[in-house]
Parts: C-alpha cells; structure tokens; sequence
C-alpha cells in the first residue's frame, strides 16, 4: 500500500505543539501531520517522515490472524509509531485494545531474558559473577485523551522500562516504552516510543513523547 502525502504542518499547529514544551521543537524532531490511510480519519503528528508496513498478527482472544498497519520513524535516537487494526465487532475491541498492551510488554520482556542470558554468557567466559538484570517494569500513566476517539475502560497509557540485548553482544541497553491505546469505532490503535537510556531520560525526550502523543485527534 502506496504511503499517503504527507501535508506540511499548519503553523498555528506548530505554535500548539511547542508550546507543549520548547525542546520539543528541538530540530532533530521535524514535526509534521500525517492522515493514515485507513485509520478512521486520525489525524497523527509524528516527528520525522515515517514509513508504512503491514503484518500478519496472531492477537489472543482474536478469533482470527489479523492485519496490523503500522507508521514509524526514526528521529532524536527515539521510534515514533503508530499502530492500528480493525475488528469486526464492537465486542471485540476491548479485547484488542487489552492484546495490544500485552504483546507490547510480552515483546519487551523476550528482550530482557535475551538480554540477561547475554550478560549470564559474558560474566561467565569472564569468570565473574553475573549482575541481575531487572524484570520489565509497568506503571500506569493517565489514559488516552484523543479528541472524539470511542469511550473504552480499556483506553491506557502504560509506560513498560525493560533492556534489551547490546549490539554485537555487549552490555544490555535500558529501554522505556510509551505506550497509549484507544480506538474509533471499529478500529484500535497504539501509539508508541521507543526510547533506550538516554533519550528517555533526557528533557528533550519526556517533551517530545508528551507532544506526539497530544498530536491525534479525529474529525469531527
């Protein structure tokens, strides 16, 4: 499926969004709007030009393998994404909506014991004793406020801390995910940020998730 053009953003939008916070204006995010396609009219705010994938997904309570569209990019040492997928009942969306979060933080806790079983390997060709590698962490933040999104119970926003293996095998990296959920009518949606250590730890960063997470909205 063809990416949609990808409009550049208004400038009383822009004004908006940095007023959020000033280092989220930061150059290295290029904020701009963008329309999925299929996506119910969900107008979107990613920081870089992100590109589209579709998966083949097994979600549990699903009664079937379903399509999963997904926007992402890379900008500030950060992923920006954006995923969505429909259902065909009204019963089912909190169903996806509870799916979603949970294959979210099932992915992030296979990278931690990747990541422990690689620093069990090397503290053993060392000879030292291994350092203990904290389970992925969840807390809840206040749930999706997306204008004119559908009312769910399920509509949560987590933050997931984890770590995931080194590059060629060295020391593990922390990772934070944020990781909002809501839907429209038929369709659910995630929006997420994958930030290691530093970018999740920095001023820039905190802002920067803040203001693409406000950046959805649906038309009225």
């Amino acid at each position: 499926m063809p990416t949609p053009p990808i409009p550049p953003i208004r400038p009383r939008r822009w004004l908006v969004l940095c007023a959020v916070g000033l280092s989220a204006c930061a150059p290295a995010l290029n904020w701009r709007e963008v329309r999925p396609a299929g996506a119910e009219g969900l107008l979107a705010t990613f920081p870089c030009k992100p590109q589209e994938a579709q998966r083949q997904v097994p979600l549990p309570g699903l009664p079937d393998v379903v399509t999963v569209h997904l926007l992402s990019c890379e900008a500030d040492g950060s992923r920006w994404a954006l995923s969505h997928l429909s259902v065909p009942d009204a019963s089912l969306v909190p169903v996806a909506l509870r799916a979603l979060a949970a294959a979210t933080r099932g992915n992030l806790e296979a990278a931690s014991r990747e990541a422990a079983r690689q620093a069990q390997a090397a503290s053993a060709q060392a000879g030292s004793e291994p350092l203990a590698q904290p389970a992925v962490r969840a807390s809840e933040l206040p749930p999706a406020a997306v204008p004119r999104m559908t009312p769910q119970s399920d509509s949560r926003t987590w933050r997931f801390e984890a770590r995931r293996p080194g590059e060629g095998g060295g020391a593990s990296v922390p990772l934070t995910v944020t990781a909002s959920h809501f839907s429209h009518g038929l369709t659910v949606f995630q929006a997420s940020v994958w930030q290691p250590g530093e970018a999740a730890s920095a001023h820039s960063g905190r802002e920067g998730v803040t203001t693409f997470l406000r950046g959805f909205h649906f038309p009225g």
